[in-house]
């Protein structure tokens, strides 16, 4: 959780299975100066990234675990 003017953290499941899926939504305050992080844990990988910055306003994105150490941004 946060507030406006504060940057909130979101770690994806690390022990996920092929076909999880995880809905990450900013809220209203999110901006540049409050981004929504979200993060792998262990060895995997989102798209290639260790990281997913959201920073618009009501910005969301979909993860889903495709295989071994893969997320799939959506």
């Amino acid at each position: 959780t946060g507030s406006a003017g504060a940057g909130v953290g979101a770690a994806l499941p690390a022990s996920p299975e092929a076909g999880d899926v995880v809905y990450v939504k900013a809220n209203a305050g999110a901006g540049t100066s409050a981004p929504v992080k979200v993060t792998v844990q262990g060895s995997h990988l989102i798209d290639g990234l260790a990281e997913v910055v959201l920073q618009s306003p009501d910005a969301a994105a979909n993860f889903i675990y495709v295989t071994t150490n893969v997320w799939k941004v959506f």
